[in-house]
């Protein structure tokens, strides 16, 4: 096995790394919107905001890729951490790829001289045994949660509303498209940091942060990226303060569907149900400026009790978990990942 990285001008690696992606998500997340290679090559060249992850292809000797990884490593913070995803072709499994992937992806986690690798995956029995079996230790669950937003009955969003309105009449509400005007930046900056204060279990990890060009270069990222960024703010009418912010992503090439990202309510304005506020306020703009969005996705710790109770008050239905693994990337007994024992499902 080798990983064989590749970029975004890569055309027949993007066509090979999206045909695997497409085959798994039939798989293992048959809600979600096939990617297309356009966006894959997108993700590939900008990320998500701006920090893309090394992309490789898997494979045994000179044979077709048998399945896609990533490496992620932020330069803003937390330097000595790794992300990584690892999604074998359903053609290909059980027979030991993603142990061997794994093996490999820790031998470039030490190549880049981290200490912690954490791996990504669908809760599914082959990701347990891979990831207790690598050594790592669960460390950290999300809930990947679906809103119909076309099935939305208007009433549902009025009636949130008004439950609302007694607790945050002290706050206003602004409507942000694209790139965020110069002088909200730096209130921005100060405000994404409150995501901080979010669940992160047992991962070995530090509070992240966000300066301004952090902000601005995460936005630059987003459209050219082919997303369309909405954001919605809550602020303090006597003060003029940032209180919370909520963004939504909707996909410019596939309108159909849009990603839900951070929500926060800074910890001087919680008790006002901003939370609830932001998020219906998203929900009725999305349905006037984006009536073609159907799908809205969105992940948070299942530790996120807040959190959860606003989006289930929404209409968010659960259709999956992620789990989380980490471990030292020097674990004893790491580079015998490929060899002898029962292949990986």
């Amino acid at each position: 096995m080798t990983l064989s990285r590749y970029d975004h001008r890569d055309d027949d690696a993007i066509a090979e790394a999206c045909a695997i992606l497409r085959a798994a998500g039939r798989v293992d997340a048959p809600w979600e919107h096939p990617i297309t290679p356009y966006r894959h090559r997108m993700l590939v060249r900008h990320g998500l905001e701006g920090e893309p992850a090394t992309a490789y292809l898997l494979r045994t000797g000179d044979g077709p890729a048998v399945g896609v990884a990533e490496l992620f490593v932020s330069h803003w913070d937390n330097p000595s951490v790794g992300w990584a995803r690892l999604i074998v072709d359903p053609r290909h499994r059980r027979r030991g790829h993603g142990r061997t992937g794994l093996r490999d992806l820790l031998a470039e986690a030490r190549r880049h001289h981290l200490t912690h690798l954490t791996l990504e995956a669908y809760d599914t029995p082959a990701a347990q045994r891979l990831g207790t079996g690598a050594g790592f230790r669960e460390v950290y669950r999300e809930t990947t949660r679906l809103l119909e937003l076309d099935r939305i009955a208007p009433a549902t969003l009025t009636d949130l509303t008004a439950e609302a309105v007694p607790y945050a009449g002290d706050y206003e509400l602004l409507r942000l498209a694209g790139a965020t005007p110069e002088p909200l930046l730096a209130p921005l900056a100060e405000l994404t940091g409150v995501i901080n204060d979010a669940p992160t279990d047992d991962l070995v990890w530090e509070p992240e942060v966000f300066p301004v060009q952090r902000i601005r270069e995460a936005e630059t990222a987003q459209l050219a990226g082919g997303w369309r960024p909405y954001r919605v703010i809550a602020r303090r009418r006597d003060s003029g303060e940032l209180a919370g912010h909520t963004k939504v992503l909707v996909d410019a090439e596939d309108p159909t569907a849009a990603i839900q990202l951070d929500t926060a309510v800074a910890g001087a304005h919680r008790g006002h149900r901003l939370g609830l506020v932001l998020k219906t306020e998203m929900m009725r703009w999305l349905l006037a400026d984006e009536p073609g969005v159907h799908q809205l996705v969105t992940s948070n710790a299942s530790s996120n009790g807040p959190m959860i109770a606003v989006n289930e008050r929404l209409g968010y239905r659960p259709v999956a978990d992620l789990v989380y693994f980490q471990g030292t990337v020097d674990l004893q007994g790491a580079d015998d990942l490929g060899r002898a024992g029962d292949p990986e499902p």
